[in-house]
């Protein structure tokens, strides 16, 4: 395969001459200790994660300096302003490709904006766009977010199951399946030919199978029509209600990289009035 620039050169099994992964071997050129990617390294092959998924993860690096380490290494523009992405194309896709084109209203002078992960990461510093003005380098954050601003109508769309797979798989407007119909035309047959050859047994046997259906339906009207509604114990006897009685909650609030927002998510938590309700902080 291709050099990546420098003195790095890879074989067959992505990894760099010194026998690190490609997508980290090149941090070792950008102040980042050897010893600690070899650490990084034995941890992504024991645990089958990805190398710099596990990088970012053990703190050796941030995700900023990563990136800005990245597009150095392929002499490409770090953006740290406001941009845009063209919106359409399969989301997915474009977010495993780790590259989208740019609107050009707010970045005149740029054409793709790139944040690769994982493969793609490899990839590109294989034989990634090297020495080019048009293409900035972006983190993997940023680019979400642009790429769900972009796109935010249509992933509203196909989150409510709206879309025209969601429409084709939640509803009924596709009509019966083969199986229904295949147990529908035997029925209709059955009937049919008890008809013309017995009518008054099949009447009557379709009277016993059809009975307790319509049976059970009048029976669940007139139960439902008897019960009474529920008594609402919160607003008729709010105060009498004891704290011990009320169920216990867990809340789980998963944390990873946030601690901007962790002083924030603890008031919010503690502002929480619910008798039940306990804490408890884990790492």
């Amino acid at each position: 395969m291709g050099g990546s620039g420098g003195d790095g050169h890879f074989d067959e099994r992505g990894e760099a001459s010194g026998g690190l992964p490609v997508e980290i071997a090149f941090l070792s050129r950008h102040g980042v200790a050897p010893s600690g990617l070899a650490l990084v390294a034995q941890r992504a092959g024991r645990n089958g994660t990805e190398p710099a998924r596990e990088l970012l993860a053990l703190g050796l690096i941030n995700e900023d300096g990563f990136y800005r380490a990245f597009a150095a290494e392929l002499d490409l523009p770090f953006h740290a302003g406001d941009f845009d992405l063209v919106s359409g194309g399969d989301y997915g896709a474009i977010l495993r490709g780790g590259i989208a084109p740019v609107t050009g209203d707010a970045t005149p002078s740029l054409r793709f904006i790139l944040a690769p992960e994982g493969p793609a990461l490899r990839r590109m510093l294989e034989a990634g766009p090297r020495q080019r003005n048009d293409i900035a380098v972006v983190t993997p954050r940023r680019f979400g977010e642009a790429l769900r601003r972009a796109n935010a109508a249509t992933l509203a769309i196909r989150a409510a199951n709206l879309d025209t797979a969601g429409l084709a798989r939640d509803s009924a407007r596709t009509g019966t399946s083969r199986g229904q119909r295949i147990t529908a035309a035997i029925a209709a047959a059955g009937t049919a030919t008890g008809g013309v050859f017995a009518p008054l047994e099949t009447f009557f046997s379709v009277a016993l199978l059809l009975g307790p259906v319509f049976l059970g339906l009048i029976l669940l009207r007139l139960a439902a029509a008897i019960e009474r509604p529920a008594p609402d114990l919160w607003r008729q006897q709010r105060w009498r209600v004891d704290d011990s009685r009320l169920p216990v909650y867990t809340v789980a609030v998963p944390l990873y990289r946030e601690e901007a927002v962790l002083r924030q998510m603890l008031r919010a938590l503690s502002a929480l009035d619910y008798p039940a309700l306990g804490s408890k902080l884990t790492r």
